[in-house]
């Protein structure tokens, strides 16, 4: 679950609508400066299913209870966070297996983020195993590989991932500024860095500009529910069954 607050209370997005969000942005992808993304439909498959794992939990989302607010994406705990990105990569047809590895590693530049603050952990630990035993089975790549020592392609398209990830979540939140960085500009290695900007949170330039349209508008579907704080999952819960649907229009130049 993803939430945007507004004056009298949330506006709440799933992921998977977000994910949805991300896939339709990246299909823009390329230009005279960018090199775009090329025909193979994995890798847009990735970048739009790639929190479908989420579905189920999205269906009975519950309140933060530490401030008792919507439970947001960031709100989970490891062992939660691990059961649900499970299914993000698991839950993909076999057609797609590919489209299933960037998954995975996708949710593994997570993990060792929670690593790097717990090294010690078994399940964190467990988990990192898991990923690399995925991803060495589909590539076909030593898993000491994993880590540093990815095929170009493979990192490449696993950071389109990352970007339409971004892209998605600045307009689900409405963040005012945000810059993503090491954005591959051409498959010979180079790189630079975007930088997203909006005054209303609706309408964003990006710099320099990757896509190959010009004035490009997105829609994602919100529920507007009343209310900051709630007493119990029970009490979101109603709310939500009173919240009204929005249509949210973002644009991007």
């Amino acid at each position: 679950m993803i939430r945007r607050e507004f004056k009298d209370g949330w506006i709440l997005f799933t992921q998977f609508d977000h994910s949805v969000l991300s896939g339709e942005i990246m299909r823009f992808w390329g230009n005279q400066t960018f090199h775009e993304i090329g025909p193979d439909p994995r890798l847009i498959y990735a970048i739009a299913n790639h929190d479908r794992g989420w579905r189920e939990w999205d269906s009975y989302p519950r309140i933060n209870p530490e401030n008792h607010l919507p439970a947001s994406f960031i709100d989970m705990y490891p062992e939660e966070q691990h059961v649900i990105w499970s299914k993000c990569f698991e839950d993909i047809p076999e057609e797609y297996s590919y489209s299933s590895a960037l998954i995975a590693l996708h949710f593994s530049t997570f993990n060792n983020h929670l690593l790097s603050h717990n090294p010690e952990s078994m399940d964190i630990n467990d988990f990192k195993n898991k990923i690399n035993s995925h991803v060495s089975a589909i590539l076909k790549i030593d898993k000491s590989k994993i880590e540093n020592n990815l095929p170009d392609q493979v990192q490449r398209e696993l950071k389109y991932i990352q970007i339409g990830d971004i892209i998605s979540l600045t307009f689900c939140n409405g963040w005012d500024s945000v810059t993503v960085k090491d954005v591959p500009v051409d498959y010979n290695g180079n790189n630079t860095d975007l930088t997203l900007k909006s005054q209303d949170g609706l309408n964003y330039t990006i710099y320099p500009y990757p896509f190959s349209v010009s004035n490009i508008e997105f829609n994602i579907s919100g529920l507007e529910i009343m209310g900051k704080e709630f007493g119990s999952d029970t009490d979101l819960r109603s709310a939500i069954k009173k919240g009204k649907e929005i249509n949210f229009k973002f644009s991007l130049q």
